[in-house]
């Protein structure tokens, strides 16, 4: 299989967003087992620059106009490279590059194209569904992130030839950064003789910090010796911040910016909050279980059931909230009177005392690994 060309697509090569970054991973994993593998990112990137050899970089504006525009120039443009690099098989990554992929099948009929499909929620939307309906059955393999995207792609669209690959973790170097300190100037932040809750997402309306917040707000007058820290940044700083001082928790909630190293956080907190309304196939569950930490996660998309009950079918109704002894899966936020339940899982978290199970590590290790999960994209590009 080594003597094959591949050929990665993906709108850029920034490691900070999930489907970019499961793109990069795997472009790097190959290239490391010395495959003949390309990289092609879209819009200009300071991260692509670090790397040297067989990356292409199209330096596209990233306003909404061009990248319309770029979906019917780029399969043109890309066609000249699969040619010039007898590239056998192209791996997408979004849905623009995965448009763009099946335009590139169109006119060139031998490459095998892999769509890896990341967002759940895109299946949903009218135009999309039309879309999947005329280019999806013409895919040689469809990659899905989580099994509830899967499912959806056979019983909605019939369509037979997907499978499930998880985004993976390097645990090795996960042991590593577990090491390390929290950095000087965020000690004063964790205290021996309080709870803090930790989030740990950009600061986007999908991530649910304004409930969060607000939740935390009643927890607070119940146990005053509780703190909430979120890890993150990016548009709604301002609006979280004001409400923090409009609730009067400037002392007890802090909006630490986005980290190199979160796993440091993790370990010195009490319990990680996972609030999201909806959500793409991320693993920071993963991360905090393997740091040792309780989790409170929202049931959205049925993802998070994926990681936390996986023996469950997707479709089962829960009895929220369903508990084990080291995570608390509960109902999904609708609305903004669904902070009262956010408000109670964490007062039940301090009640209760979650702790993690030792045999998770070993459960997370066996599905999430990154060995592990690249042997299953090595069998998808072996496979004729």
């Amino acid at each position: 299989m080594k003597n094959k060309n591949i050929l990665i697509i993906s709108p850029s090569f920034r490691k900070w967003w999930w489907a970019e970054k499961v793109a990069a991973d795997i472009w790097n994993k190959l290239h490391e087992a010395w495959y003949n593998v390309f990289f092609l990112s879209f819009q200009q990137d300071h991260e692509i620059q670090k790397l040297k050899e067989k990356l292409i970089n199209f330096n596209q504006p990233k306003n909404i106009f061009f990248k319309i525009l770029s979906i019917f120039i780029n399969p043109f443009k890309i066609n000249k490279i699969v040619k010039k690099y007898n590239i056998n098989i192209i791996i997408s990554h979004t849905e623009r590059a995965n448009f763009i992929n099946w335009f590139i099948k169109k006119l060139n009929p031998a490459v095998k194209t892999i769509w890896v499909v990341h967002n759940y929620e895109y299946l949903n939307h009218w135009f999309n569904k039309f879309f999947i309906k005329i280019t999806y059955p013409q895919l040689d393999k469809i990659v899905c992130v989580s099994k509830k995207i899967e499912k959806e792609l056979q019983n909605k669209f019939n369509l037979q030839q997907t499978t499930t690959i998880y985004n993976w973790l390097d645990f090795n170097k996960i042991d590593k950064l577990l090491t390390q300190q929290i950095p000087p100037q965020d000690e004063t932040y964790f205290k021996e003789n309080e709870i803090t809750f930790i989030n740990i997402g950009r600061l986007v309306k999908q991530k649910g910090q304004k409930y969060l917040i607000q939740a935390f707000s009643k927890l607070q007058k119940d146990y005053p010796q509780t703190k909430l820290i979120i890890l993150g940044e990016w548009p709604l700083r301002k609006e979280l911040e004001k409400l923090i001082n409009n609730l009067k928790l400037k002392d007890k909630v802090f909006l630490l910016w986005q980290k190199d190293n979160v796993y440091p956080y993790l370990k010195n907190s009490n319990c990680f909050v996972f609030s999201s309304l909806w959500e793409w196939f991320g693993l920071v569950l993963v991360e905090a279980l393997y740091a040792w930490l309780p989790v409170i996660s929202t049931d959205c998309n049925a993802w998070p059931r994926e990681i936390l009950v996986p023996d469950i079918n997707l479709d089962t109704k829960l009895n929220y909230n369903y508990q084990t002894e080291h995570w608390l899966l509960v109902k999904p936020i609708e609305k903004l009177n669904d902070i009262d339940y956010l408000y109670q899982w964490m007062k039940d978290f301090i009640k209760w005392k979650l702790k993690p199970n030792p045999e998770v590590k070993k459960y997370l290790q066996s599905t999430f690994d990154k060995k592990i999960v690249f042997e299953k994209w090595l069998k998808i590009l072996e496979s004729k």
